[in-house]
Protein backbone atom coordinates (compact mmCIF):
# COMPACT_ATOMS: atom_id res chain seq x y z
CA UNK A 1 0.00 0.00 0.00
CA UNK A 2 1.34 4.01 -0.82
CA UNK A 3 -0.08 6.60 1.10
CA UNK A 4 0.57 10.22 0.04
CA UNK A 5 0.05 13.21 2.40
CA UNK A 6 0.13 16.42 1.67
CA UNK A 7 0.72 19.08 4.98
CA UNK A 8 -0.15 21.52 2.63
CA UNK A 9 -3.80 20.62 1.29
CA UNK A 10 -5.50 23.35 2.92
CA UNK A 11 -2.93 26.18 2.62
CA UNK A 12 -1.64 26.32 -1.04
CA UNK A 13 1.57 27.21 -1.11
CA UNK A 14 0.66 29.91 -3.91
CA UNK A 15 -1.44 31.91 -1.47
CA UNK A 16 1.55 31.84 0.92
CA UNK A 17 4.02 33.51 -1.71
CA UNK A 18 1.29 35.98 -2.27
CA UNK A 19 0.41 36.27 1.28
CA UNK A 20 4.38 36.93 2.10
CA UNK A 21 4.21 39.46 -0.95
CA UNK A 22 8.85 39.66 -9.37
CA UNK A 23 14.87 35.67 -16.31
CA UNK A 24 16.83 33.04 -17.02
CA UNK A 25 16.70 29.29 -17.48
CA UNK A 26 15.85 26.61 -15.48
CA UNK A 27 18.44 26.16 -12.38
CA UNK A 28 19.66 23.03 -11.18
CA UNK A 29 18.72 22.21 -7.45
CA UNK A 30 20.56 20.09 -4.97
CA UNK A 31 18.68 17.61 -3.31
CA UNK A 32 19.74 16.41 -0.01
CA UNK A 33 18.29 12.84 1.22
CA UNK A 34 19.47 11.67 4.71
CA UNK A 35 18.18 8.98 6.78
CA UNK A 36 17.60 8.39 10.65
CA UNK A 37 17.45 4.95 11.99
CA UNK A 38 16.54 4.96 15.42
CA UNK A 39 16.20 1.92 17.92
CA UNK A 40 12.69 1.64 18.91
CA UNK A 41 11.86 1.58 22.14
CA UNK A 42 10.50 -1.55 23.78
CA UNK A 43 7.59 -0.07 25.72
CA UNK A 44 4.75 -1.34 23.91
CA UNK A 45 2.07 1.53 22.02
CA UNK A 46 -1.30 0.48 21.66
CA UNK A 47 -3.01 1.86 18.78
CA UNK A 48 -6.16 1.06 17.22
CA UNK A 49 -5.60 -1.55 14.34
CA UNK A 50 -8.16 0.15 11.95
CA UNK A 51 -4.97 2.89 11.76
CA UNK A 52 -2.55 0.85 10.96
CA UNK A 53 -1.26 0.86 7.73
CA UNK A 54 0.10 -2.56 7.77
CA UNK A 55 -2.09 -5.44 9.08
CA UNK A 56 0.77 -6.84 11.36
CA UNK A 57 1.54 -3.00 12.55
CA UNK A 58 4.97 -2.83 12.48
CA UNK A 59 6.88 0.00 14.61
CA UNK A 60 8.00 2.54 13.47
CA UNK A 61 11.84 2.04 13.41
CA UNK A 62 13.46 4.36 9.98
CA UNK A 63 12.33 7.94 9.15
CA UNK A 64 14.09 8.78 5.50
CA UNK A 65 13.80 12.28 4.55
CA UNK A 66 14.35 13.37 1.36
CA UNK A 67 14.40 17.15 -0.30
CA UNK A 68 15.03 18.83 3.18
CA UNK A 69 18.00 21.12 2.01
CA UNK A 70 17.49 23.69 4.66
CA UNK A 71 18.42 21.33 7.72
CA UNK A 72 21.01 18.94 8.83
CA UNK A 73 19.42 15.82 9.86
CA UNK A 74 19.40 16.01 13.75
CA UNK A 75 17.46 18.89 13.28
CA UNK A 76 14.73 17.91 12.20
CA UNK A 77 14.63 14.67 14.56
CA UNK A 78 12.49 16.25 16.74
CA UNK A 79 9.98 16.13 14.00
CA UNK A 80 9.17 12.25 14.21
CA UNK A 81 11.00 11.12 17.39
CA UNK A 82 7.33 10.79 19.46
CA UNK A 83 6.60 8.01 16.66
CA UNK A 84 9.39 5.91 16.94
CA UNK A 85 8.23 2.58 18.31
CA UNK A 86 4.93 3.57 17.98
CA UNK A 87 2.86 1.37 14.77
CA UNK A 88 3.15 2.75 11.62
CA UNK A 89 -0.30 4.93 11.24
CA UNK A 90 -1.76 7.49 8.90
CA UNK A 91 -2.08 9.65 12.11
CA UNK A 92 1.46 9.03 12.60
CA UNK A 93 2.22 10.01 8.83
CA UNK A 94 -0.14 12.89 9.28
CA UNK A 95 1.76 13.70 12.57
CA UNK A 96 5.44 13.80 11.25
CA UNK A 97 4.59 15.70 7.84
CA UNK A 98 2.78 18.51 9.87
CA UNK A 99 5.84 18.95 12.06
CA UNK A 100 8.02 19.01 9.18
CA UNK A 101 6.27 21.93 7.48
CA UNK A 102 5.60 23.29 10.54
CA UNK A 103 9.37 23.48 11.13
CA UNK A 104 9.66 25.37 7.89
CA UNK A 105 7.34 28.24 8.41
CA UNK A 106 8.38 28.91 12.34
CA UNK A 107 11.85 29.77 10.42
CA UNK A 108 10.36 31.67 8.00
CA UNK A 109 10.02 29.80 5.03
CA UNK A 110 7.54 29.55 2.62
CA UNK A 111 5.22 25.88 3.85
CA UNK A 112 6.95 23.13 1.75
CA UNK A 113 4.65 20.58 0.23
CA UNK A 114 5.60 17.65 2.15
CA UNK A 115 4.96 13.31 1.01
CA UNK A 116 4.62 10.53 2.78
CA UNK A 117 5.86 6.99 0.74
CA UNK A 118 4.65 4.11 2.73
CA UNK A 119 5.44 1.36 0.44
CA UNK A 120 8.15 0.01 2.78
CA UNK A 121 5.72 0.40 6.58
CA UNK A 122 5.70 -3.45 6.42
CA UNK A 123 9.17 -2.96 7.65
CA UNK A 124 8.72 -0.01 10.01
CA UNK A 125 9.83 2.11 7.59
CA UNK A 126 8.83 5.59 6.15
CA UNK A 127 9.94 7.87 3.43
CA UNK A 128 9.46 11.63 3.67
CA UNK A 129 10.01 13.57 0.43
CA UNK A 130 9.94 17.19 0.90
CA UNK A 131 8.96 19.63 -1.57
CA UNK A 132 10.83 23.14 -0.95
CA UNK A 133 9.21 25.99 -2.42
CA UNK A 134 11.01 27.95 -5.02
CA UNK A 135 10.56 30.35 -7.61
CA UNK A 136 12.47 28.59 -10.97
CA UNK A 137 11.59 31.81 -13.19
CA UNK A 138 10.69 35.36 -13.85
CA UNK A 139 9.59 36.44 -16.18
CA UNK A 140 9.94 40.37 -17.18
CA UNK A 141 7.20 41.96 -19.19
CA UNK A 142 6.87 45.18 -20.79
CA UNK A 143 9.02 47.67 -21.37
CA UNK A 144 12.12 48.06 -19.17
CA UNK A 145 13.87 50.68 -20.81
CA UNK A 146 17.58 51.24 -19.67
CA UNK A 147 17.00 49.04 -16.89
CA UNK A 148 16.82 45.39 -18.39
CA UNK A 149 20.45 44.45 -17.10
CA UNK A 150 19.56 45.89 -13.19
CA UNK A 151 16.54 43.84 -13.35
CA UNK A 152 18.15 40.74 -13.97
CA UNK A 153 20.06 40.64 -12.13
CA UNK A 154 18.02 41.22 -8.95
CA UNK A 155 15.67 38.32 -10.63
CA UNK A 156 18.80 35.78 -10.37
CA UNK A 157 19.22 36.23 -6.87
CA UNK A 158 15.54 34.85 -6.60
CA UNK A 159 15.75 32.64 -8.72
CA UNK A 160 19.06 30.87 -6.88
CA UNK A 161 17.15 30.55 -3.75
CA UNK A 162 15.92 27.29 -2.52
CA UNK A 163 14.24 27.40 0.56
CA UNK A 164 12.15 29.96 -0.72
CA UNK A 165 11.72 32.23 2.44
CA UNK A 166 8.54 34.53 3.26
CA UNK A 167 10.46 37.76 2.78
CA UNK A 168 12.31 36.79 -0.30
CA UNK A 169 9.80 37.94 -2.80
CA UNK A 170 8.62 41.18 -1.26
CA UNK A 171 12.60 41.51 -0.77
CA UNK A 172 12.82 41.33 -4.73
CA UNK A 173 9.95 43.63 -5.38
CA UNK A 174 11.08 46.63 -3.17
CA UNK A 175 14.76 46.35 -4.96
CA UNK A 176 12.97 46.42 -8.38
CA UNK A 177 10.67 49.25 -7.27
CA UNK A 178 13.51 51.35 -6.09
CA UNK A 179 14.92 51.55 -9.53
CA UNK A 180 14.22 55.73 -10.62
CA UNK A 181 11.22 55.84 -12.80
CA UNK A 182 10.43 52.29 -13.14
CA UNK A 183 7.03 51.10 -11.97
CA UNK A 184 6.22 47.47 -11.16
CA UNK A 185 3.18 44.82 -10.63
CA UNK A 186 3.89 41.03 -9.88
CA UNK A 187 1.96 38.36 -10.01
CA UNK A 188 2.42 34.11 -9.52
CA UNK A 189 1.97 31.46 -11.39
CA UNK A 190 2.58 27.76 -10.90
CA UNK A 191 5.84 26.09 -12.50
CA UNK A 192 3.99 22.81 -13.87
CA UNK A 193 7.33 21.27 -14.68
CA UNK A 194 8.73 21.75 -10.86
CA UNK A 195 6.53 20.59 -8.08
CA UNK A 196 6.15 23.32 -5.03
CA UNK A 197 8.24 25.52 -7.62
CA UNK A 198 6.73 29.07 -9.03
CA UNK A 199 7.57 31.63 -11.55
CA UNK A 200 7.30 34.89 -10.84
CA UNK A 201 5.96 37.42 -13.58
CA UNK A 202 6.80 40.97 -13.77
CA UNK A 203 5.36 43.20 -15.68
CA UNK A 204 7.27 46.76 -15.88
CA UNK A 205 6.69 50.37 -17.16
CA UNK A 206 10.13 52.61 -17.61
CA UNK A 207 9.39 56.27 -17.61
CA UNK A 208 12.56 57.84 -18.72
CA UNK A 209 11.60 61.59 -17.23
CA UNK A 210 8.72 62.58 -14.55
CA UNK A 211 8.21 65.28 -13.14
CA UNK A 212 5.86 67.11 -10.68
CA UNK A 213 4.39 70.93 -9.89
CA UNK A 214 2.33 72.33 -6.95
CA UNK A 215 0.94 75.14 -6.03
CA UNK A 216 0.17 76.70 -2.47
CA UNK A 217 -1.41 79.28 -0.43
CA UNK A 218 1.41 79.67 2.15
CA UNK A 219 3.11 82.66 1.77
CA UNK A 220 2.14 86.34 3.22
CA UNK A 221 1.28 89.56 2.32
CA UNK A 222 4.98 90.23 2.14
CA UNK A 223 5.92 87.27 -0.02
CA UNK A 224 3.23 84.83 -2.20
CA UNK A 225 1.07 84.77 -1.28
CA UNK A 226 0.76 81.86 -3.40
CA UNK A 227 4.02 80.11 -4.08
CA UNK A 228 4.76 77.45 -7.39
CA UNK A 229 6.63 74.08 -6.56
CA UNK A 230 8.19 72.27 -9.23
CA UNK A 231 10.60 69.01 -9.41
CA UNK A 232 11.77 67.79 -13.30
CA UNK A 233 14.07 64.30 -13.02
CA UNK A 234 16.01 62.52 -15.12
CA UNK A 235 16.00 58.77 -14.41
CA UNK A 236 19.08 56.65 -15.49
CA UNK A 237 21.02 59.49 -17.06
CA UNK A 238 23.85 58.42 -15.60
CA UNK A 239 23.32 54.81 -16.86
CA UNK A 240 22.32 53.15 -13.84
CA UNK A 241 19.74 53.35 -11.26
CA UNK A 242 20.44 57.15 -10.47
CA UNK A 243 17.95 60.22 -11.01
CA UNK A 244 19.16 63.64 -11.66
CA UNK A 245 16.76 66.51 -11.82
CA UNK A 246 15.85 70.45 -11.39
CA UNK A 247 13.74 71.91 -8.14
CA UNK A 248 12.58 75.33 -8.51
CA UNK A 249 10.27 77.33 -6.03
CA UNK A 250 8.55 80.97 -7.02
CA UNK A 251 5.90 83.29 -5.31
CA UNK A 252 3.49 84.98 -7.16
CA UNK A 253 6.02 87.71 -7.68
CA UNK A 254 9.54 86.43 -8.68
CA UNK A 255 10.95 89.28 -7.09
CA UNK A 256 9.87 88.65 -3.63
CA UNK A 257 11.20 84.72 -3.86
CA UNK A 258 12.84 82.88 -6.58
CA UNK A 259 14.93 79.78 -5.94
CA UNK A 260 15.99 77.23 -7.81
CA UNK A 261 18.38 73.77 -7.36
CA UNK A 262 19.90 71.18 -8.54
CA UNK A 263 19.29 67.34 -7.15
CA UNK A 264 21.37 63.83 -7.60
CA UNK A 265 20.10 60.54 -5.92
CA UNK A 266 22.63 57.74 -6.65
CA UNK A 267 23.09 53.76 -5.21
CA UNK A 268 26.56 53.20 -3.76
CA UNK A 269 27.14 49.02 -4.55
CA UNK A 270 24.45 46.02 -4.25
CA UNK A 271 23.89 46.53 -0.28
CA UNK A 272 21.03 48.81 -0.66
CA UNK A 273 23.30 52.40 0.43
CA UNK A 274 21.97 55.08 -1.21
CA UNK A 275 23.07 59.12 -1.59
CA UNK A 276 21.61 62.24 -2.00
CA UNK A 277 22.81 65.68 -2.64
CA UNK A 278 21.08 69.04 -3.00
CA UNK A 279 22.45 72.27 -3.70
CA UNK A 280 19.76 75.03 -3.97
CA UNK A 281 20.14 78.87 -4.36
CA UNK A 282 17.32 81.39 -3.50
CA UNK A 283 16.41 85.11 -3.37
CA UNK A 284 14.25 86.98 -2.26
CA UNK A 285 12.90 90.66 -1.41
CA UNK A 286 9.94 90.91 0.66
CA UNK A 287 7.10 93.69 -0.02
CA UNK A 288 6.93 95.06 3.61
CA UNK A 289 4.42 97.57 4.26
CA UNK A 290 4.11 100.22 5.28
CA UNK A 291 7.45 100.65 5.18
CA UNK A 292 9.46 98.79 2.57
CA UNK A 293 12.97 98.70 3.38
CA UNK A 294 14.53 97.27 0.50
CA UNK A 295 16.22 94.27 2.40
CA UNK A 296 17.67 91.08 0.13
CA UNK A 297 17.93 87.94 1.28
CA UNK A 298 20.43 85.51 -0.36
CA UNK A 299 20.13 81.63 0.73
CA UNK A 300 22.93 78.89 -0.15
CA UNK A 301 22.00 75.37 0.88
CA UNK A 302 24.39 72.30 0.21
CA UNK A 303 22.99 69.03 1.50
CA UNK A 304 24.73 65.35 1.01
CA UNK A 305 23.18 62.65 2.60
CA UNK A 306 23.52 58.94 2.70
CA UNK A 307 21.52 55.86 4.05
CA UNK A 308 21.37 52.11 4.24
CA UNK A 309 18.86 50.02 5.13
CA UNK A 310 19.70 47.45 8.63
CA UNK A 311 16.31 45.20 8.15
CA UNK A 312 14.35 44.47 5.71
CA UNK A 313 10.97 42.27 6.15
CA UNK A 314 7.23 42.29 5.95
CA UNK A 315 7.01 43.59 9.29
CA UNK A 316 9.95 45.67 9.76
CA UNK A 317 12.26 48.19 7.97
CA UNK A 318 15.37 49.91 9.82
CA UNK A 319 17.49 52.57 8.03
CA UNK A 320 20.01 54.32 9.55
CA UNK A 321 21.12 57.84 8.03
CA UNK A 322 23.70 60.43 7.97
CA UNK A 323 24.62 63.90 6.21
CA UNK A 324 26.19 66.93 6.22
CA UNK A 325 24.31 70.16 5.74
CA UNK A 326 25.46 73.76 4.59
CA UNK A 327 23.39 76.79 4.67
CA UNK A 328 24.68 80.70 4.08
CA UNK A 329 22.49 83.41 4.56
CA UNK A 330 23.48 86.90 3.69
CA UNK A 331 20.63 89.72 4.23
CA UNK A 332 21.65 92.98 2.21
CA UNK A 333 20.06 96.53 2.46
CA UNK A 334 20.62 99.13 0.11
CA UNK A 335 23.78 97.28 -1.34
CA UNK A 336 25.52 96.74 2.31
CA UNK A 337 25.55 93.71 4.20
CA UNK A 338 23.56 93.72 7.61
CA UNK A 339 23.46 89.88 8.49
CA UNK A 340 25.13 86.79 7.93
CA UNK A 341 24.51 83.26 8.75
CA UNK A 342 26.83 80.42 8.14
CA UNK A 343 25.61 76.88 9.83
CA UNK A 344 27.64 73.67 9.24
CA UNK A 345 25.06 71.13 10.32
CA UNK A 346 26.11 66.65 10.51
CA UNK A 347 23.13 64.90 11.48
CA UNK A 348 21.83 61.36 11.73
CA UNK A 349 19.58 59.03 12.35
CA UNK A 350 17.51 55.65 12.71
CA UNK A 351 14.14 55.40 11.29
CA UNK A 352 11.81 52.23 11.79
CA UNK A 353 8.75 51.77 9.82
CA UNK A 354 6.13 48.77 11.41
CA UNK A 355 3.49 47.49 8.91
CA UNK A 356 0.80 44.74 10.89
CA UNK A 357 0.32 41.34 9.41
Amino acid sequence: MRAELNAAANDDPLTTINRATPLAGWKTVRHVTFVIIAVASLAAHSVAAAEALTTDARPLTTVIVDGASAYAPTQLFAAYRDQLGRPVTRDGARAIASALAERYTADGFVKPEVRVDDSLAARGILRVHVHEAQVTNVVIEGDAGRQLAALERIAAKLEGTRPLRQDDVPHTLRDMRAISGLSVNASTRRDVAVRNAFELVVKTDFSPVDGIVRMNNRGTDQVGPHFLLGQLFVNGLLGGQDKVGLIFASATDPDEYLGGGLYLDAPLGDGGTRASSLLFRSHSAPNEAPVNFNDEYTRDRATFKLSHPLRQSTALTLTVSGGLESDDLAIERDGAIIREDRLRIAETGLRATFRSA
